[in-house]
């Protein structure tokens, strides 16, 4: 059973990985955010995510939130590599690095997970979890609030006359944040990176969530079931607020870390998940460096959208 957990949570990775393609060739295509939702590849990406989440839903059932959790960070290698392969996206010396890395630290995690406690957490911790899906919604809609309200426009600072960095596709300098007429607005980044942290936490929430569930008796009546749906709805809600304020790749390096870290802690203090006995250091070198490689990839330019080639029009 362990295996096909397994197999379920790189699968999942890799699906996670072509759909953030397919949304990327979708968005793009697509004239205006309107008609988005009619592009084919759009659709089938959402739909990849869609068989993604539920994979990674029966693997968390099996292994270790750590474990689960890492490998879904690896979707960040399958789309780097995907866009270089598909797209022809460029990919710097240090992403090709952070893919091998990818691969060495999943594999050596892989070897040192041991075992999660079968015990569900009792009815009270469930119901706690709830009341925090809903709290965290509150803040996700406070912080939203936050990130789409106008703010004033800093003028840039002079700079010498030197050759501009061309951006990661377009080979036109870029600023991480910009209001409508290209100007830096202020505060806007870290509005974002708050949206993308709590879109983490709300991921991560989910994670937990799904440890907790029991299908027996009134299950709609579950308590974990609507954590699941609630920390499910907001974190996605909250990575679009932050996708539409914020630097692509500091938005997914912020989400990711945060997804990863918060219910791996949750396992390993509360869960009952273990490492195999003796194993604890190559764990946690794996699980830094596997960290570290998703830090990397998330600021690669194959990552950004603008990687896809935009449609004449």
């Amino acid at each position: 059973m362990r295996i096909l957990a397994l197999g379920l949570a790189v699968a999942a990775a890799v699906a996670y990985g072509a759909a953030s393609l397919l949304q990327a060739v979708g968005a793009r295509r697509a004239r205006s955010a309107l008609v988005v939702w009619r592009e084919p590849a759009y659709l089938a990406g959402l739909g990849l995510d869609a068989i993604a989440w539920l994979m990674s839903l029966v693997a968390l059932r099996t292994l270790p939130i750590y474990l689960v959790q890492t490998v879904l960070a690896g979707s960040l290698a399958v789309t780097a590599v995907g866009a270089r392969m598909v797209l022809g996206a460029r990919l710097r010396r240090v992403d090709v690095g952070a893919i091998a890395v990818t691969v060495a630290a999943l594999g050596l995690l892989a070897a040192t997970s041991g075992t999660q406690s079968g015990d569900t957490f009792s009815r009270p911790a469930a119901f706690a979890l709830a009341a925090a899906s809903v709290v965290l919604a509150l803040a996700g809609w406070a912080a939203a609030a936050a990130a789409a309200r106008p703010r004033p426009a800093v003028a840039a600072r002079p700079r010498p006359a030197t050759a501009a960095r061309p951006g990661p596709a377009d080979g036109a300098a870029r600023p991480r944040s910009a209001g409508a007429d290209g100007e830096v607005t202020a505060g806007a980044g870290g509005a974002a990176a708050t949206c993308a942290a709590l879109a983490g936490a709300g991921f991560g929430g989910a994670a937990i969530a799904v440890r907790g569930l029991r299908f027996e008796g009134n299950w709609p009546a579950e308590p974990a079931l609507w954590a699941l749906v609630v920390f499910g709805v907001a974190g996605a809600l909250l990575y679009a607020v932050a996708l539409e304020h914020g630097d692509v790749a500091r938005v997914t390096a912020v989400l990711w870390t945060v997804e990863v870290i918060v219910p791996s802690i949750a396992g390993f203090a509360w869960l009952g998940d273990t490492v195999r006995p003796g194993w604890a250091p190559a764990a946690a070198a794996g699980f830094a460096l596997a960290i570290g490689a998703a830090l990397v990839l998330a600021r690669s330019p194959a990552q950004e959208p603008t990687a896809v080639p935009a449609p004449p029009r």
